[in-house]
C-alpha cells in the first residue's frame, strides 16, 4: 500500500471508531431519556452532528397509518417540527424507504429517478440524504433521515450506524409507549375508584388520557335512552379558546349509525382519524371545527364484549 491509502485507512478507521463511539452513547442515552420526545430529540441530534449534516429528522406515523408526522428534528425552519407532514407514499423519499425496508440513499437529487422529494425537502433545498426505517411492533414507527443541501456520498459505515440507532430508537420506543399504556393503566384506575359518579370518572378518564396523548379536546358520545342514536356525554378540554365554542356547538346533536365521525365509529366499530375536519364533507361540525381552532380528529370505539357500547372523539 502507498502512504496516500495507508492514510485513507486510518481515516476511514477513525471515523468507524467515532461512529461506534456515538451508538453507545445514544444507547446509555435511551436507557436514561424520560418519555418519548427526549428520545427522538437525542437521536436527530446525535446523527445530524455525527454525520456533519444540516438536517435531520423523525417521521412518525400519524394514528390509523395516515400521513408521516415531522416529529423531532434539527435544522428545519421554526413551526415545522410537530407540524409539518409527508405523504407515505413510495413517491416520497420516505415512502420508498418503507416500501424498500432499507437504507436508501440519495447523493444528488438532480439524477435521482426513483422518487420525488417531497415539498419539505425542496422547500429547504435539499439535495443529498439517507434514511432508514424506525422499526416498531406490527408496523413500523415511521422513518429516521439525515440530508444536506449539497451533493455527498454516504460510506457503508455511515449507513450502518444510521440504521443501528434507528433499530435502538425504535427498540427505545416500544418501551417508552409500553411503560406509558402501564402508567395510564394505573392512574385511570385509581382515578375511577375514586370518582364520585359516572360523569366525573369519565371526565378524569379523558383528561387524562389528553395529557399523555396530547389532544386538545376529548368527548364520549354514549348510545341515548333512544338505543339508535349517540348523545354527548359531558366533554373535556385544555385550556384553548375554542374548547368551550366546539362544547356549544355539539351539544343537541344525536349521531345515527353511519352519521359523521362518531355514527361511522359506531357503525363499523373501527377506529379513524380524519387529517383535517374543518375539510372533510361529511364531518358534521366542520363549521365549528375551524371556527374552534381545530383541525385533526379522531373515533375510538368504546367496546364491552365485543359489542360497541360508546364512541371517544379526540381532537
Amino acid at each position: 500500500l502507498t502512504g496516500g491509502d495507508m492514510r485513507v485507512n486510518a481515516d476511514d478507521l477513525s471515523h468507524r471508531e467515532r461512529l461506534c463511539t456515538a451508538e453507545a452513547e445514544f444507547a446509555r442515552r435511551a436507557v436514561a431519556a424520560s418519555g418519548r420526545a427526549m428520545l427522538m430529540d437525542e437521536a436527530v441530534t446525535l446523527v445530524a452532528r455525527r454525520l456533519d449534516v444540516e438536517y435531520s429528522k423523525v417521521l412518525e406515523f400519524l394514528p390509523q397509518g395516515g400521513n408521516l408526522l415531522l416529529q423531532a428534528g434539527v435544522g428545519w425552519r421554526p413551526g415545522l417540527v410537530g407540524r409539518a407532514t409527508v405523504p407515505p407514499e413510495a413517491e416520497s423519499q420516505a415512502g420508498y424507504t418503507l416500501l424498500r425496508h432499507d437504507t436508501v440513499v440519495v447523493e444528488d437529487v438532480r439524477t435521482e429517478r426513483r422518487f420525488v422529494f417531497p415539498a419539505l425537502l425542496r422547500d429547504h433545498g435539499i439535495v443529498a440524504g439517507m434514511s432508514v426505517v424506525i422499526p416498531g411492533g406490527e408496523r413500523p414507527f415511521g422513518v429516521l433521515g439525515v440530508h444536506t443541501p449539497r451533493p455527498r456520498s454516504f460510506s457503508a459505515d455511515e449507513a450502518h450506524f444510521l440504521r443501528h440507532v434507528a433499530d435502538m430508537l425504535g427498540a427505545a420506543l416500544a418501551r417508552a409507549d409500553e411503560e406509558e399504556r402501564h402508567r395510564l393503566s394505573w392512574t385511570l384506575a385509581l382515578k375511577i375508584s375514586s370518582a364520585r359518579d359516572l360523569s366525573s370518572a369519565l371526565l378524569a378518564v379523558l383528561e387524562e388520557v389528553c395529557r399523555v396523548t396530547g389532544w386538545t379536546y376529548a368527548e364520549i358520545w354514549g348510545i341515548g335512552t333512544d338505543g339508535v342514536s349517540l348523545q354527548l356525554l359531558p366533554p373535556w378540554h385544555t385550556s384553548v379558546p375554542g374548547g368551550e365554542r366546539f362544547r356549544a356547538a355539539s351539544e343537541g346533536l344525536a349521531f345515527r349509525p353511519g352519521m359523521g365521525l362518531p355514527g361511522r365509529v359506531w357503525a363499523s366499530g373501527q377506529a379513524e382519524s380524519i387529517t383535517d375536519v374543518s375539510l372533510a364533507p361529511d364531518f358534521v361540525r366542520a363549521r365549528a371545527a375551524a371556527e374552534s381552532g381545530f383541525r385533526a380528529g379522531m373515533g375510538i370505539p368504546i367496546l364491552s364484549g365485543g359489542e360497541t357500547v360508546g364512541v371517544s372523539v379526540l381532537f
